[in-house]
């Protein structure tokens, strides 16, 4: 990972339909943005996991990467989520 590019990953486990996950993400992407100079976040997912494509779209990151991908030895898709300083 370059110097300027951290890895956070989501994993919750909560009710769903409470907007836990939704409130978590949205104050990890906030607090990136108000704590460093990050001028981007991004979330990875595999194109099967629909609840966290939703999720994403929620706290305001856009699609903007699709690729092919191995996950624990199984060929499958992944989307990359983005949001920037500027559309918080």
């Amino acid at each position: 990972m370059p110097p300027a590019q951290r890895s956070v990953s989501r994993s919750l486990v909560s009710p769903r339909g409470r907007g836990v996950a939704t409130a978590a993400v949205r104050a990890v992407v906030e607090l990136i943005f108000r704590c460093s100079t990050a001028e981007r976040v991004i979330g990875i997912t595999d194109a099967r996991n629909l609840p966290s494509m939703r999720l994403m779209e929620r706290v305001g990151m856009r699609m903007t990467e699709t690729s092919q991908a191995v996950f624990r030895g199984e060929a499958c898709v992944e989307h990359t989520y983005t949001v920037t300083r500027a559309a918080t």
